[in-house]
């Protein structure tokens, strides 16, 4: 596989985002073949839909108050997260850097703070999540081929936490073009599949579109480095113009994960990040 990032301009609200993205591919020095999957931050996507609320003027319940009052943070702020999330498992308010972590669930997706997201928004705005990201992700396809007569798949990707990990990782939140997940218990011609000594394989699903998301991710980083758009070659995916959404998902029933976990809005409460790394100096001036 070949991964080639690519840096674009600042995309804005109203922007006819997709001939951006495809000009900079081409003026980075990269041609789209078939096959291809372009994966996209959503972030772009956001940004060019208008998919930012301006936070001044959410106005706060006495939840939202009552928390933000407790932990010194924007009771706007913690409003747009309680408003985006279909349930709260509870959350981590820390005091250095002065922040909170809410572990969410919104539609399929367990994730933190709904989707709101400050990073990388404009000053006053919160980037919230796409509506129907499979939808917009068939849109993008559909100019794609348009613009390029080229069938690719598309893949638009976020950051999100796994336990026990320092750090983001990259995760799909909508695509088109390609099946998301494969099945590992059956062979390419449709029989039983075997591990490497000759046992049944029982359950095992493999999730193609997140660990694709992972990899690009890799070059699209978590802060300013203006990668928006990522190449991806020669993926062993399996593409099709009519993807099985559905096979990406568990219901929270399903999953062994969630199953463990129930909402409770609880919030503890740490120092910093990490107990073994210094807080990081929010307040120092960028440098130039």
């Amino acid at each position: 596989m070949e991964f080639y990032g690519v840096k674009i301009p600042l995309v804005k609200q109203g922007d006819d985002y997709v001939p951006i993205l495809l000009n900079s591919i081409t003026q980075a020095g990269h041609t789209i073949e078939d096959n291809d999957i372009i994966v996209i931050a959503s972030k772009v996507v956001s940004s060019a839909l208008g998919l930012m609320v301006e936070i001044a003027k959410r106005k706060p319940t006495k939840k939202a108050k009552d928390i933000a009052k407790r932990f010194g943070l924007n009771p706007n702020h913690i409003q747009l997260i309680l408003d985006e999330a279909d349930e709260v498992y509870g959350g981590v308010a820390y005091k250095n850097p002065k922040f909170i972590v809410f572990w969410t669930r919104k539609g399929e997706a367990f994730e933190i703070n709904a989707g709101v997201d400050i990073k990388n928004s404009p000053i006053g705005l919160e980037t919230v999540d796409l509506p129907e990201p499979n939808k917009i992700a068939e849109e993008i396809r559909d100019s794609v081929f348009k613009l390029t007569g080229k069938k690719v798949g598309i893949l638009i990707i976020d950051s999100n936490w796994y336990p026990l990990r320092n750090g983001s990782i990259g995760f799909t939140v909508g695509l088109a073009g390609f099946e998301p997940s494969k099945n590992c218990t059956i062979d390419e011609n449709g029989n039983q599949a075997y591990d490497i000594y000759g046992r049944p394989v029982p359950l095992a699903r493999h999730d193609i579109a997140d660990d694709i998301a992972a990899a690009a991710h890799v070059l699209i980083g978590e802060a300013g480095e203006r990668v928006g758009v990522v190449i991806a070659k020669h993926v062993p995916a399996q593409f099709t113009d009519h993807p099985d959404y559905g096979s990406l998902f568990l219901t929270p029933k399903e999953c062994t994960i969630m199953r463990t976990f129930k909402p409770t809005r609880k919030i503890a409460v740490r120092e910093k990040w990490r107990d073994s790394e210094p807080a990081p100096n929010s307040t120092a001036p960028r440098k130039s």
